[in-house]
């Protein structure tokens, strides 16, 4: 429903509610009831779902599903103009109107044909591999087991607790920044500087965990490595993937498409909290040069393989990826993947 203009920074806003999340659970944590009252705590998970179930009324049908879905036209454009405040929402009408009729000769996919149709091969490699890294780079790992890596560095349990505090702090307020990026930078560039900086940063970390006998100075250094690491996972590689995963798929398979790369996100989570204690018990603080490794692919990966998709439409956007998947494109197909950097 978003504008193109808009896309990047509303995408955004998903990643921002997870991080203000996160931040009100550790200070929860700081609670000293929080040992004896947990099950009360829990049950506030309830209280935004109560808030969505209740408001959920007001909320309108995408414009996009009611054209290229529901073939209504007319509804379409009536929720556009109500959305954006305007009467002036041809371009993007149009912009429907030619991706509905091209769509009319294609079914839904299901997640099942998203493995077998060459025409979104390259959308879901892509979004597989950045839902991977991701996780495999080791995010989950640093907010579920920040106490006990701050204790490996020689704080107390009660001064772990607040450092991750803090930590959570810093990855709300670089997600506000993200968002201001988003359409200034674009998500490609965010993508490499963030994984950049989540290398630069794995191992610094590293090397500060291995030289804690050196001084106690070093354990700040600890710090600062998690706090640079945040940064770049906050900046890129937390909120894009997820903006990524509706931008790449034509509307026939971006439903699958988004599906599936929910479904290899959390499977990721899942082994990276299931099997990082174990890791990190074999490897002590090596186990943060496999982050990094993971993080110096995605950063190799954007660079050569996945489009900027700031200020394109949708069309451009499966041009791009109709040359890479080897799909035979019209005329003036080619004229736009021609002019897509311009």
């Amino acid at each position: 429903m978003s504008a193109q203009e808009d896309r990047g920074w509303i995408g955004v806003l998903n990643q921002l509610l997870i991080t203000i999340g996160i931040l009100v659970a550790q200070i929860v944590a700081l609670s000293s009831t929080m040992r004896e009252s947990w099950g009360i705590y829990m049950a506030l998970t309830g209280v935004p779902a109560i808030i969505w179930i209740a408001l959920m009324g007001l909320s309108y049908e995408s414009p996009r599903y009611l054209y290229l879905e529901k073939n209504d036209a007319t509804n379409a454009a009536r929720v556009l103009k109500k959305v954006r405040g305007t009467d002036d929402v041809e371009d993007e009408l149009d912009e429907m109107k030619a991706e509905h009729e091209k769509s009319l000769s294609e079914e839904n996919m299901s997640i099942g044909a998203l493995f077998t149709s060459k025409d979104v091969r390259w959308q879901l490699i892509s979004i597989a591999a950045m839902m991977i890294a991701q996780q495999m780079s080791g995010i989950n790992a640093v907010f579920f087991y920040t106490n006990k890596i701050f204790e490996s560095a020689g704080f107390t349990n009660e001064t772990s607790t607040k450092i991750s505090v803090l930590i959570g702090a810093l990855n709300v307020a670089m997600t506000f920044v993200s968002m201001s990026l988003m359409e200034k930078a674009g998500r490609r560039s965010l993508m490499i500087y963030g994984y950049g900086i989540m290398v630069v940063f794995c191992v610094l970390l590293t090397v500060a965990l291995k030289s804690l006998h050196v001084g106690t100075w070093v354990s700040y250094v600890s710090i600062l490595c998690v706090m640079g690491y945040i940064v770049g996972f906050a900046i890129g590689p937390g909120p894009v993937p997820w903006i990524w995963a509706t931008e790449f798929f034509k509307q026939s398979a971006r439903a699958a498409g988004a599906s599936m790369g929910c479904v290899i996100c959390l499977v990721c989570t899942f082994i990276v909290g299931k099997f990082f204690p174990i890791a990190e018990a074999k490897l002590g603080p090596y186990v943060f040069i496999f982050f990094g490794m993971v993080s110096l692919f995605a950063f190799l990966y954007c660079l050569k393989i996945t489009p900027e998709t700031k200020g394109k439409s949708f069309e451009e956007i499966q041009v791009y990826f109709a040359k890479l998947n080897g799909v035979e494109i019209s005329d003036e197909e080619m004229k736009l993947a021609d002019n897509r950097d311009e």
